[in-house]
């Protein structure tokens, strides 16, 4: 009988570390399945957001990543009544934005040759962007409201320069450093 109850306690403590190095087993592969998910978006190749639909042909998905050579899609602009119109893609919510506020000043102070039109284009509302600039002092009148991708822009600040057809002939994006700010001057008054 003391036999029989050693072998059973034998038993029971196999099926204690066995069931223990289960436990420990479980529980060291939930860790790695938790660790991966807290940490997919540290491991994993960068995302780049679905601005295209898949259902574009390749040309339509180009055009919309580059907007040099398409024509900007914003009603209510009379583009033949000036030689070049330079549409400025910014938000309130954006710091570069912001930053490049002196910049755009002189723009628009400066206005260049007479034939260039100036244009501010935002995802807020006509009467926020108008706040906005003047907080700036940037004097735009010409204040629209559209989402970012609307016009083939894919961030602010977005500058674009536009022909008398409605059709952009260059463009710069972000915060841009003194040799590209003149070379923005330069398109201007060429």
């Amino acid at each position: 009988m003391m036999r029989g109850r050693r072998q059973m306690s034998l038993m029971m403590k196999r099926i204690f570390r066995y069931a223990s190095f289960l436990s420990n087993v479980a529980m060291i592969a939930i860790a790695v399945f938790l660790g991966m998910i807290a940490f997919r978006d540290v491991l994993a190749p960068p995302r780049i957001p679905a601005t295209i639909t898949p259902s574009l042909p390749p040309e339509a998905a180009a055009a919309r990543l580059n907007p040099v050579g398409q024509r900007v899609p914003l009603q209510n602009i009379d583009w033949a009544k000036n030689k070049k119109t330079l549409v400025m893609y910014v938000s309130s919510k954006c710091r570069y934005c912001t930053e490049s506020g002196p910049f755009y000043q002189r723009l628009v102070d400066e206005k260049g040759p007479s034939n260039v039109k100036f244009v501010a284009v935002m995802p807020q509302t006509v009467e926020e962007g108008r706040e906005y600039l003047s907080n700036l002092g940037v004097k735009i009148g010409d204040i629209y409201q559209t989402p970012l991708q609307s016009i083939g822009v894919k961030s602010t600040p977005t500058l674009l320069l536009v022909n008398e057809s409605g059709v952009v002939t260059d463009s710069w994006v972000g915060k841009l450093q003194p040799e590209r700010e003149q070379e923005v001057v330069s398109k201007l008054t060429l």
